[in-house]
């Protein structure tokens, strides 16, 4: 068993300050009024999810984004606010199947299924990716998104 250094917790504090300094500022974008905010948010929120796992898992499990990008996404945002929205919800979900749970949970599949209705069709292709890639998890998983599907077009 390996113990921690002191330079080594210092080293996880710094990136735990970095994280929550960079989701304040993506947060506070995203809840702006000024649209040009909102996207330099999105962007930001584009960038960090592709470039780092760990930002994406703990982006997440916060439980603040994906909310905040469903309501720009039904909101009266310009298209290009709500495209470049749609784009990081498709960001946010990995090719590792090993994150299925944490997208499941964080209610990524609920947005993956409103953006099959997008205007924009290649973000409708990614978004059936997406779905695809999260279907493709463990058994159960399947069946669930596909309950989920269903339940939706019943609405």
């Amino acid at each position: 068993m390996s113990m921690l250094t002191s330079g080594d917790a210092e080293g996880l504090l710094a990136d735990f300050v970095g994280f929550q300094q960079n989701l304040s500022s993506i947060v506070e974008g995203l809840e702006s009024q000024e649209e040009e905010k909102k996207m330099r948010a999105i962007q930001k929120l584009r960038i960090l999810f592709n470039d780092d796992v760990t930002f994406l898992v703990h982006a997440l499990e916060s439980g603040i984004v994906v909310p905040l990008l469903d309501e720009i996404l039904r909101g009266e945002g310009s298209f290009a606010l709500k495209l470049e929205a749609a784009n990081a919800v498709i960001d946010s979900i990995p090719d590792m199947m090993e994150l299925d749970d944490l997208v499941i949970d964080s209610k990524l599949v609920e947005l993956l299924l409103k953006l099959l209705h997008f205007p924009a069709e290649n973000v409708c292709e990614q978004a059936m990716e997406k779905l695809g890639i999260v279907a493709l998890s463990p058994p159960r998983r399947l069946y669930q998104c596909f309950l989920e599907a269903h339940q939706k077009c019943l609405l």
